[in-house]
């Protein structure tokens, strides 16, 4: 996927292009499926991955397009709508039933020895502490968002933040850090 094309559209969908919206869904929808699917690899699970794009992309352009910038902008948005969709969704069923069968979600990358799924009150813990290092550093909390929200690589969110893959890594060891010790208070 072209880098530049995805930016060219973004900025005719902020032009007001009636057609850009489609053009990037066609665009995007493969990679942001791909990206889902990995969220979404659960036993009994309700949402697919198809329904999480597609609610992203209904938050995304529902009201009116917003107004991104470039490619990295508008992944930033599509991580950010797929994180409270999934966040949205946990709590919704954690306020149905606690401790019955939970929704298991695997993340991309492992945050703990050993374990890649996560129940709803791992993942309701894990949101408060990225909130929680947003709060503190804005940008770790970006590239936490777009590794375990977006599924992209540390080259890609090299890519997608304008940083070297020597600054995002090791921006990520800070962030999976303060992540790992928040995680086990």
């Amino acid at each position: 996927m072209d880098s530049k094309e995805i930016t060219l559209i973004v900025n005719q969908v902020e032009s007001g292009d009636p057609e850009a919206s489609a053009k990037l869904f066609q665009l995007v929808y493969g990679q942001l499926k791909d990206i889902a699917a990995g969220q979404m690899r659960t036993e009994k699970v309700e949402l697919e991955a198809t329904g999480l794009v597609h609610e992203a992309f209904l938050r995304l352009f529902g009201n009116a397009a917003a107004p991104w910038q470039n490619r990295r902008h508008f992944f930033g948005a599509a991580a950010q709508a797929m994180r409270r969709i999934l966040i949205d969704l946990a709590r919704s069923r954690s306020a149905q039933k606690r401790g019955g069968s939970r929704l298991r979600v695997t993340f991309c990358d492992q945050l703990t020895s050993g374990k890649n799924e996560a129940t709803l009150d791992e993942v309701l813990d894990l949101n408060a502490a990225i909130d929680a290092l947003q709060n503190e550093d804005e940008l770790l909390g970006k590239i936490v968002e777009l590794r375990f929200f977006a599924g992209q690589s540390m080259e890609a969110i090299g890519e997608i933040l304008g940083m070297s893959l020597s600054s995002v890594e090791r921006k990520w060891r800070l962030a999976r850090a303060f992540l790992v010790t928040r995680l086990q208070k």
